[in-house]
Parts: structure tokens; sequence; C-alpha cells
């Protein structure tokens, strides 16, 4: 499946998980933009987040959410598996970096942000 522009846009509003076992990170945000852009290289997409927060005692169950001030997500499409949209999220895999990256839609949201330590969003 090819994510296009068009397609990329239904997730503005939703949440973006990012996550790499091996190096034992864990994200999560809330996505305020999200564009596609071709390049000579094939696609990148870009993600910029209203809010961020961190699994803290990942890759086991994070035991808390912590605010972080990394706001942007980019990645190249290139070298990423992209299996079709299931049940309305998108899953990037990088097997060269092993990281996964899972768009969900506004309505699907998976983390509160209001169970973020640190995060003010009033």
């Amino acid at each position: 499946m090819e994510l296009t522009a068009e397609l990329a846009a239904r997730y503005a509003g939703g949440q973006l998980h990012v996550q790499n076992r091996a190096e034992g990170y864990l994200y999560c945000g809330e996505i305020e933009t999200i564009t596609v852009e071709s390049t000579e290289n094939g696609a990148t997409l870009k993600i910029t987040l209203a809010w961020n927060a961190k699994g803290e005692g990942y890759p086991s169950l994070p035991r808390q959410w912590v605010n972080s001030t990394n706001l942007t997500y980019e990645a190249s499409l290139l070298d990423r598996l992209v299996p079709d949209a299931r049940d309305g999220c998108i899953s990037f895999h990088s097997p060269a970096t092993d990281e996964v990256a899972v768009l969900f839609l506004p309505h699907d949201r998976q983390l509160d942000p209001s169970r973020v330590e640190g995060l003010n969003l009033g």
C-alpha cells in the first residue's frame, strides 16, 4: 500500500505510536500536522505533534507516561514496509532500525493525555 498525502491527512488529530524494542523506547503523541513529501529518493513522512509522551519502563509495560519535548517525527517511506490499513490504523516497520510506527485515526485514541506526567495542555 502506498501512503498518499490524502490518506495521511485523515490521521491529523489522531495519534502516533513509535517503538523500538531493541533500543528500548516507546512514544505516543497527538498528530497536529502530517504530510507525505515526494523526494528524489522516494517519499518522506513528516509529522508535527501537539504533545508527545515517553513510556517509562518500556520494553515491558510502561510504568508511567512522561512528557517529551520531541514534537517532530520524520521517516523515509523508502525502507518502510507499509501493509494495508487494518481497522483504520496504519503500521510501518523499518527492517533497518527495527522501529515500528503506528498511525491511529482521531476517534481511536490509545493514550489519554491526562495520564501523561508533566504535560500541561491548559
